[in-house]
């Protein structure tokens, strides 16, 4: 019962992400009640889970980066459990060792900008990595 209510609640956030008009924002430090069902159910999993829809993609791809940003990896980043990475966004991990600009991450990996520049904005997005100036 509880993995269905879990895959329901994750189609419902996912859905949110494709609206046209709205806000949102997550609280990943911030403790569910305790008289909650227990889900198993993180913010930045299910993050990164909908940035690899092409629904969510297209629709937020306008808040990706430009190539003068730059990215670090977010302080409190350390607790990503349920999160699964693709590929592509471990290698981009792989290159935050300091502030790093969007042009130099696509120069150090193999795959177009666009794709770059979407897992990017997912990280972010779930927490995992921050726009920042560069040092």
């Amino acid at each position: 019962v509880f993995v269905v209510v879990k895959e329901q609640i994750e189609a419902i956030l996912m859905d949110l992400l494709i609206w046209n008009k709205g806000d949102y924002q997550c609280y990943p430090d911030e403790k569910p009640p305790t008289d909650s069902v227990p889900l198993d159910l993180a913010a930045p999993a299910v993050l990164i889970k909908a940035f690899h829809r092409p629904d969510v993609v297209k629709i937020w791809t306008n808040l990706c980066a430009g190539l003068d940003d730059f990215y670090r990896k977010y302080k409190r980043s350390s607790n990503l459990h349920g999160v699964k990475l693709s590929t592509l966004e471990r290698r981009i991990i792989n290159v935050l060792h300091d502030p790093v600009s969007v042009k130099s991450i696509i120069q150090q990996i193999d795959h177009s900008e666009a794709e770059i520049k979407v897992s990017l904005l997912a990280m972010e997005m779930s927490g995992i990595i921050e726009r920042c100036l560069p040092k």
